[in-house]
């Protein structure tokens, strides 16, 4: 295993708020196209369940199941192109999120302190 691997596997060992708070970031586009899969999987199975409790024999359902859902090549990269959008959007919001916090931080302590701020605005 190489050095890159190593460190994948001991970040994987920690708890999800400890990773957050080093900020190790799980290997996201690996876990979103699990999640593609699960998601395309699950739809399938649904549309088959569906198909079977009208009378459908199971292979036949499973069949009728891909026929209706289409390509799924096409639908599993339009899902996980969908996806890293939203995780890439969700991210940019955490940033922004983070910065707010620590300005609302900095705002409140130099409120207490107020000579430190008249010192830190003189000096800027």
């Amino acid at each position: 295993m190489n050095r890159r691997g190593r460190k994948r596997a001991a970040a994987a060992l920690l708890p999800t708020g400890v990773r957050g708070w080093l900020r190790l970031r799980p290997d996201t586009r690996e876990s979103l196209a699990g999640e593609v899969e699960e998601e395309i999987a699950l739809h399938l199975e649904l549309r088959v369940r569906e198909l079977m409790s009208r009378g459908i024999p199971e292979e036949a359902a499973r069949d009728e199941a891909k026929r209706r859902f289409g390509e799924i090549q096409r639908a599993r990269l339009v899902l996980l192109r969908a996806a890293t959008e939203r995780e890439r959007r969700m991210s940019l919001r955490e940033w922004l999120a983070g910065w707010a916090q620590d300005f609302r931080y900095s705002g409140r302590a130099l409120s207490r302190e107020r000579l430190l701020a008249l010192v830190i605005v003189l000096t800027l």
